[in-house]
């Protein structure tokens, strides 16, 4: 049985609200979701689960956002091979758990705006990571623990564009690392 793809392409909208939990019937048979650039992406009061699959950093797809355009609030995000992997995009996630996910919790790769408020992240390999040049990023009220590697992993960013405050971030192997980072 092949993985499924759900692709929202460019133009289009996806709003999962009310309660939906999105996830593989079968975990052993992930998907990925994957939301073009120029699409409008909303996720409120719902779950997204198991989706992800192949080896990270090599060959693997997920849950990716790439639209400048995506709000998540009030959810859960949990068993993903990444939490959330915004890629050149901006995203928006308010009052959400994102835990138990196998590598990163929140992911921002060369993002243009990200920004995490009132969020709980734990329990998965990483917690957060901003890299190659993430140019806006904010983590407001967030409690960031019990992740196996760094709570927050920033690479590669220029760090006065990037915002920790009033988060707590504790019971991770490094609290916040910073490599290749103008402070």
């Amino acid at each position: 049985m092949a993985n499924t793809v759900l692709l929202l392409k460019t133009g289009g909208c996806l709003r999962i609200l009310n309660r939906s939990v999105i996830t593989a019937y079968n975990p052993s048979y992930r998907y990925y979701l994957r939301i073009e650039a120029a699409a409008a992406f909303r996720m409120f009061n719902s779950e997204l689960q198991y989706c992800g699959y192949g080896k990270y950093d090599e060959e693997w797809n997920g849950f990716v956002i790439e639209t400048l355009d995506a709000i998540i609030r009030d959810s859960r995000i949990s068993h993903n091979l990444i939490g959330v992997y915004c890629y050149l995009g901006a995203i928006t996630i308010n009052n959400c758990i994102i835990e138990d996910n196998d590598e990163t919790g929140i992911y921002c790769e060369g993002a243009l705006h990200a920004q995490i408020t009132n969020c709980l992240i734990r329990r998965n390999k990483r917690g957060i990571a901003c890299t190659l040049f993430t140019d806006d990023a904010a983590f407001l009220n967030c409690t960031i623990c019990e992740n196996e590697r760094e709570g927050v992993l920033f690479d590669f960013i220029n760090s006065s564009n990037v915002t920790v405050c009033e988060c707590n971030i504790y019971n991770n192997s490094y609290g916040i690392f910073c490599s290749f980072t103008k402070i």
